[in-house]
């Protein structure tokens, strides 16, 4: 399960599909952090910038594409 972190405007996903959806449709022009399940147990957090055109990037670093299946359980 995917957490979606935006100052109260917290979301729920069960699966990168979803996930990736609910960002782009719903989260445009913001910046949000993930929360994810790592293999050993402990949850990791991915912090991302959602264009208002729908693109995911990584909010640090380069701001490049994000790609969310590096997020994968």
């Amino acid at each position: 399960m995917y957490r979606i972190r935006n100052f109260g405007n917290d979301r729920q996903c069960h699966s990168l599909a979803d996930l990736e959806q609910t960002l782009t449709r719903d989260y445009q022009g913001k910046s949000v952090s993930i929360e994810y399940p790592r293999p050993s147990g402990i949850l990791g957090i991915a912090f991302v910038d959602v264009t208002v055109e729908g693109e995911i990037q990584a909010s640090y670093g380069g701001r490049e594409r994000f790609n969310l299946a590096q997020i994968a359980a």
